[in-house]
């Protein structure tokens, strides 16, 4: 479990920036602001990254959580760029993200 605890911590500060570039952004900012929208793909890429290297056992620990889902997206941004659609980028970050950051801060204090 220390390689998933590294993840962990990678894939928490990784969000945090999705969380900061965000900073109360409405959907008409973000759609005009490029470098928000690349700032904000990157940090994605990397959250499906570290999800797919997290142990499966995790995983099945905590199987409430969207790991596939996550992966799949980081899949869908390598491979169809041309094809993001940025409601689901910014719906993805605005309401998704919290709760990774919450969920990552409690495995943080120990949590189960």
């Amino acid at each position: 479990m220390p390689r998933d605890e590294s993840l962990l911590h990678d894939m928490l500060r990784t969000a945090e920036q999705i969380e900061q570039f965000m900073d109360r952004m409405d959907f008409e900012r973000f759609a005009a602001d490029a470098k928000t929208q690349s700032a904000i793909l990157h940090q994605f890429l990397l959250i499906g990254e570290i999800a797919k290297r997290l142990s499966d056992d995790f995983k099945s620990a905590h199987a409430s959580m969207p790991w596939s889902a996550t992966a799949r997206m980081r899949d869908k941004l390598i491979h169809h760029y041309r094809g993001v659609d940025l409601r689901e980028i910014f719906k993805a970050a605005d309401a998704e993200i919290p709760k990774l950051i919450a969920f990552l801060r409690l495995q943080q204090l120990g949590g189960k």
